[in-house]
């Protein structure tokens, strides 16, 4: 619900065709941002929802009265001239309204119950209450299936199929399709398709809601459902359910509240039950424990004859998303920071943490490379976690270790290159012939082959991941699946024979590389429906499919081409520290024989400052865009123990 209320208020400066601002670059929260008739209607739906203890008559009532109440309340939120008659009139009837206000208030129906059958019952009745249209019921229903299935679980391509096989809405238009003609519209129709469309484009809940209100039109409303969808897929961002809060009134702060308490505990509740015989009641209680804490729980209860406890093995048959309980060993345990700033792994996703805080440490140390500032980072940072116990002095301590072996490496002790012989090159003056290309770089042509590497290591992972989740087309049609894999797997080794002086083979490879695997990621949409038995194999507008493939494809390898160079920067970051150092000798007059020794101190507390921050920042920027991105979709929850929630 609150997810809905920030795309609410993040849509409001942008309403109406003469405000939309159609780029994905705006503030996201400004003065002007502010909440609208959407938040206040959200907040009395979820107050009556609650208040109608999921009985449709009694929903009926609860959800008329409260939308009254708080409708008058806040008369001056932005209502629309039927709603506001519906508001004040001494008998407020249903209106036959297909408008899309049934489906921007109806998100807590997608938190509160325990089915999906009951979920649309109710999300029905909210809609009723004044928009008893087909469409307007259908854009409620609708909003509100996905908001459940996406908090129970389901991936984005689950959704969509649903939607569109139980609602008929055309979801295979893309934001950049709906942008150029889309304009301020108020009908369900036009605007639950379009919200749900910029919620399946997006990498995150800001993402999807930048999406929504990029695309137009009523822009409050249309950020309002996607919001209230994302919320439920990706979570919402701490900061932002802060802020969301301090711009609400006390009353609607209460409404959302209370709504949490009642949906927090929701696995608990999907199936807890009380059910009677003749003589005795049963209570039924349902949750998620460690297989640690279910073992201990299961040994407890053997003596007691009026507890049974039972543990379901088979995943299969439980609805609900199982939350994430991150385990790793104590060295890379602060890495989890990282790893909780982009998002948790999923129930069945592979825990990136070890990888991310090798690869990270690892990277980091080519591009830092000192001994004599990598044991400082690696000491201070140590310390500072021994005393602290802060998980970023952790990091830097483990970067510390490997910027002292590459300074081993490169030969480098605080920035003095003729202490210590290199073990293996210097960054700024090695040099390597290539053929076709000449005299370049070595550690330039290190850092590729190493990116190029991790990135064939990554997609290996996004096809074990997408096997998890059962998806076909990402494990083995996908860019990033088996057919990715062998085609960039065979650019490498055609790199490898062409600078090698191994051109025939080189060239036979290179046209299994461009023939094979690039048809396979042209057909994959065909080649997943054919995998997964569906009826309709090709899409009915063939021409409009190989015209898309193709630029499609343009953009798979030049894609390719641009993540391989991105590493080049790892490169660039060692040469430039090198030379950095070197400037700061020559301040300090080492070339002379007789350096200042305050100079020299300086010069390395601030390179270590400000070019570790850097470097600090870029490694992570690669380890999220150019990582993360091949094979992790962080959609996890936290595992929260009940007792220590609240009590």
């Amino acid at each position: 619900m609150l997810g809905a209320i920030l795309g609410d208020i993040v849509g409001s400066p942008y309403e109406f065709d003469h405000n939309n601002y159609k780029h994905k670059d705006f503030p996201l929260l400004s003065e002007k941002s502010h909440f609208t008739d959407d938040t206040v209607m959200t907040a009395a739906v979820a107050v009556g929802l609650i208040d109608g203890k999921g009985l449709p008559e009694r929903t009926f009532c609860a959800v008329q009265h409260e939308m009254r109440l708080w409708g008058r309340k806040y008369p001056h939120a932005g209502y629309g001239g039927m709603f506001r008659r519906w508001l004040h009139a001494e008998n407020p009837n249903p209106y036959g309204s297909f408008g899309n206000g049934s489906a921007m208030r109806v998100s807590a129906a997608g938190w509160l119950f325990d089915t999906l059958d009951k979920t649309l019952k109710m999300a029905k009745v909210t809609a009723e209450v004044t928009h008893n249209h087909p469409e307007g019921i259908k854009g409620a229903q609708a909003t509100a299936a996905v908001i459940f299935l996406a908090r129970t679980g389901h991936s984005k391509p689950e959704i969509k199929q649903y939607v569109e096989q139980t609602f008929g809405y055309d979801l295979n238009r893309t934001c950049d399709e709906i942008r150029p003609t889309y304009h301020h519209v108020e009908t369900c129709q036009e605007t639950v398709p379009e919200a749900i469309i910029a919620f399946l484009e997006s990498v995150s809940f800001e993402d999807a809601l930048r999406n929504a209100v990029s695309l137009g039109g009523d822009s409050d409303t249309l950020a309002c459902i996607t919001g209230g969808i994302a919320e439920a897929f990706y979570g919402m961002p701490q900061e932002l359910r802060a802020e969301t809060l301090k711009r609400l009134p006390e009353d609607l702060r209460a409404a959302y509240q209370k709504l949490e308490t009642y949906s927090k505990n929701f696995d608990v509740r999907k199936l807890a039950a009380c059910t009677k015989d003749k003589d005795h009641t049963f209570y039924i209680l349902c949750g998620w424990m460690s297989e640690t804490d279910a073992k201990a729980f299961r040994k407890e209860l053997e003596q007691d004859d009026k507890t049974f406890c039972f543990v379901e093995e088979d995943h299969d048959n439980i609805i609900s998303r199982p939350p994430t309980k991150l385990k790793n060993p104590g060295l890379f345990r602060p890495f989890e920071m990282f790893i909780r700033m982009y998002g948790l792994p999923s129930y069945e996703e592979i825990d990136p943490t070890i990888i991310l805080g090798l690869t990270y440490a690892f990277l980091f140390g080519f591009m830092f490379g000192d001994a004599g500032q990598g044991l400082c980072l690696m000491l201070g940072g140590y310390l500072l976690y021994r005393a602290k116990k802060m998980n970023l002095a952790a990091i830097i301590s483990c970067c510390g270790f490997f910027s002292t072996i590459f300074g081993f490496l490169f030969g480098s002790v605080f920035g003095f290159e003729n202490i210590i012989k290199p073990l293996w090159l210097r960054p700024k003056t090695a040099m390597t012939n290539l053929p076709f290309v000449g005299n370049l770089n070595t550690v330039f042509i290190v850092a590729i082959a190493m990116g190029m590497g991790i990135v064939l290591m990554t997609m290996v992972l996004n096809v074990i991941n997408s096997l998890r989740s059962h998806d076909t087309e990402k494990a083995f049609f996908d860019t990033n699946g088996i057919a990715g894999i062998v085609f960039y797997g065979a650019l490498a080794v055609t790199i490898i024979l062409y600078m090698s002086g191994h051109v025939l083979p080189a060239t036979a490879v290179l046209v299994v590389m461009f023939v094979i695997p690039l048809l396979v990621i042209f057909f994959k949409e065909p080649l997943t429906a054919l995998a997964e038995k569906h009826a309709k194999i090709m899409p009915e507008e063939k021409g409009m499919f190989f015209v898309q493939g193709v630029f499609e494809l343009f953009e798979v390898c030049l894609s390719y081409f641009s993540n391989t160079l991105s590493f080049v920067r790892v490169g660039a970051f060692a040469v430039s520290h090198a030379a950095m150092m070197e400037v700061v000798l020559m301040l300090a007059g080492a070339e002379a024989g007789t350096p200042n020794w305050l100079v020299v101190v300086l010069g390395n507390l601030f390179v270590c400052g400000m070019e570790g921050l850097i470097v600090g920042i870029q490694v992570l920027r690669l380890e999220y865009y150019e990582l993360f991105s091949r094979f992790y979709r962080g959609t996890g929850r936290e595992f929260k123990p009940y007792g220590k929630q609240n009590g």
